[in-house]
């Protein structure tokens, strides 16, 4: 069913009973109240919470987040939605696997991590380009999951989890936020890392 998370106030996925977050509890969503603030929907039988900013709003305030599981994956798509949100995350997780923290993180990072790491698993193992020690994490079947085409939670392509193979993580094509348009991860490499382009974050098409 749709998770409901009305404007800041806790936020429900009922899937027959309520999906544990990761501190066992229901999803809280804090962050911007009134307009645009917390978006949900379901992805088949996935589940996920857009926590934040929702389509047009403000750079993205997000204080905590807490994970909601996609498949085995936890995910939470933390402040950055539609076309006008660039996400900053003080404490959320943010496209990750179990306790892998945030994908932007620090006091004004757009894409970068200053002290946390982006789009890993377990217990934050930082991703790096050229590929995962422990294989593809974060990529549940088909599901597109904060983006839009044939790739896995989080990423497109055949890339995996933070880290770039063929694809990159994070991103879409050449014009997403959160991502870079040649390829790297997080704030790997030469190009603009966070928000690139013209596109939407974290659901942009190709």
């Amino acid at each position: 069913m749709l998770g409901l998370a009305p404007l800041g106030m806790l936020g429900l996925t009922p899937l027959g009973v309520l999906e544990p977050a990761l501190l066992g509890m229901m999803g809280l969503a804090l962050g911007n109240f009134g307009t645009g603030s917390v978006g949900t929907c379901t992805v088949g039988n996935v589940g996920i919470r857009t926590v934040g900013n929702v389509g047009i709003g403000p750079v993205g305030n997000v204080v905590t987040c807490t994970v909601e599981y996609v498949g085995n994956v936890g995910i939470c798509t933390v402040g950055n939605v539609g076309t006008g949100a660039v996400g900053n995350v003080a404490t959320g997780t943010v496209g990750n696997v179990g306790t892998g923290t945030v994908g932007n993180v620090g006091t004004g990072a757009v894409g970068n991590v200053e002290t946390g790491t982006v789009g890993n698993v377990g217990t934050g193992t930082v991703g790096y380009v050229g590929g995962v020690g422990t294989g593809t994490v974060g990529n549940v079947g088909t599901a597109s999951v904060g983006n839009v085409g044939t790739g896995s939670v989080g990423n497109v392509g055949t890339g995996s989890v933070g880290n770039v193979g063929i694809g990159s993580v994070g991103n879409v094509g050449t014009g997403s936020v959160g991502d870079v348009r040649t390829g790297t991860v997080g704030d790997v490499g030469t190009g603009p890392v966070g928000n690139v382009g013209t596109g939407s974050v974290r659901d942009v098409g190709i």
